[in-house]
């Protein structure tokens, strides 16, 4: 999607919208032949706004695809793709780590290791989420319409994941749903490395600057949720 072609298509059927009614009322049969031209116009614009894909996103989305196959394979020989803990290490570490149960923070480091017998993945949080200027040097959030917010404007404004988040908490059980995945995150969510799993975790991670743990998830239909644990 590319929200400037989104925004001038927008633009357009409103106009034209306008020059349609003026047109109706003064039975101005000129102006409305024109009017819908310049709505077809609009129509055509916002078309190329809702669908457009930049030419790297092609090879990101190959890229992608060869990278989960490995990892997935490497989960499935560590046995962490389904009996793995997920959850974040904050303070000096600022990791997502996946490990089998009883592997803690401390033990953790970047990369695949062994502790204890039990092996674990972590990866830096840096590589899936930005910091925040808008949280630098703020107290942890607890509101759960601030870090609503938060996720929001990450995960539909500038991923376009899908049409609307709601983040609901209750003590340091947090639910997060996702409304109306476009179908291609359907398709990714579904996959056994989901990304948007991994990406929700983090994000909320370093919203509420808590270490998080993931608890369960659920897709219906086009709508995702997760809830996470903030420890």
């Amino acid at each position: 999607m590319d929200y400037r072609y989104v925004v001038i298509g927008l633009n357009i059927l409103a106009i034209s919208a306008g020059f349609v009614i003026i047109s109706i009322l003064q039975n101005l049969e000129v102006l409305l032949g024109i009017s819908f031209s310049i709505m077809i116009l609009g129509v055509i614009i916002l078309s190329i706004g809702l669908t457009y894909v930049e030419p790297l996103d092609k090879l990101y989305r190959a890229s992608y695809r060869i990278i989960s196959l490995l990892f997935t394979k490497i989960l499935e020989d560590s046995d962490l793709l389904y009996g793995g803990v997920l959850r974040t290490c904050l303070n000096d570490k600022n990791l997502l780590v996946l490990g089998h149960k009883g592997v803690s923070c401390k033990d953790a480091y970047p990369g695949i290791g062994v502790v204890g017998g039990k092996v674990f993945v972590a990866i830096p949080l840096s590589m899936l989420i930005k910091s925040y200027p808008l949280l630098e040097g703020s107290e942890n959030i607890i509101d759960e319409y601030t870090l609503e917010s938060v996720i929001k404007e990450k995960i539909v404004h500038e991923y376009s994941i899908c049409r609307d988040v709601k983040v609901e908490r209750k003590n340091d059980v947090v639910k997060i749903t996702y409304y109306g995945l476009r179908k291609e995150v359907i398709d990714l969510v579904k996959k056994p490395v989901n990304p948007l799993k991994y990406l929700t975790i983090a994000l909320l991670s370093v919203a509420s600057k808590q270490d998080a743990l993931f608890e369960e998830e659920e897709l219906v239909e086009d709508n995702y949720v997760q809830v996470v644990k903030l420890v």
